[in-house]
């Protein structure tokens, strides 16, 4: 099975490896920027330089503004730019999944 991973820190980085091991092919790994909020000392395991140890394609994505909106106390993404995150997420999967229909982009 061709797999399309979306993960962050430890817990992507886990999964990727798991992933990595087994008889499933990895096309892609979808990761956030790295960061220096706090929590990212604790789980700081880079699921973007385990991909691209393997030579697996990364992507760096997300919602919003990492400088000026995320990890802080007033959080927030505006649903545009939500939307603009889930079309890519969704034409990544099926582009690089390996979908057999084709895929619309006008939605």
């Amino acid at each position: 099975m061709r797999v399309v991973l979306f993960g962050y820190q430890t817990w992507g980085y886990r999964t990727l490896e798991a992933l990595l091991g087994s008889e499933h092919e990895v096309v892609l790994a979808v990761t956030h920027p790295k960061s220096d909020h706090a929590y990212e000392s604790i789980w700081s395991d880079s699921v973007a330089d385990l991909a691209a140890a393997h030579g697996v394609p990364v992507v760096v994505l997300g919602p919003g503004s990492v400088a000026e909106q995320a990890h802080r106390a007033d959080e927030s993404v505006g649903v545009d730019e939500l939307v603009t995150a889930a079309r890519a997420y969704a034409l990544a999967i099926l582009r690089l999944g390996g979908a057999d229909t084709p895929v619309r982009t006008d939605v």
